[in-house]
């Protein structure tokens, strides 16, 4: 269905993340702040035409978590980018944003 995507953090610009550790078990934590992080874009961008969903990579240092969000090469580019510009700064910037 989409055939683009964009690769966003699991958490706001001005927020602290849960960080790979060797001798911590992070992923726990890292899965709850990109849940949380998903619920706050989809109440932000309640009628983005993509999808945002939890993508899961590979690091020298472990695993660790990142938001994507799906679109439609044919007209999604435009929502990528109002996205990309009003990405969330704090948990609290919920404020919704038309696309």
């Amino acid at each position: 269905m989409y055939d683009e995507y964009i690769e966003f953090d699991t958490t706001p610009t001005n927020e602290s993340c849960a960080q790979l550790s060797e001798t911590e078990d992070y992923m726990p934590k890292m899965r709850e702040e990109a849940n949380q992080m998903i619920a706050l874009l989809n109440k932000k961008f309640p009628n983005a035409p993509g999808e945002f969903a939890i993508k899961r990579q590979s690091h020298d240092f472990g695993a660790y978590l990142e938001i994507r969000y799906y679109f439609d090469s044919e007209n999604g580019w435009d929502s990528a980018n109002i996205i990309e510009s009003n990405w969330p700064l704090t948990w609290k910037d919920d404020a919704p944003v038309r696309i």
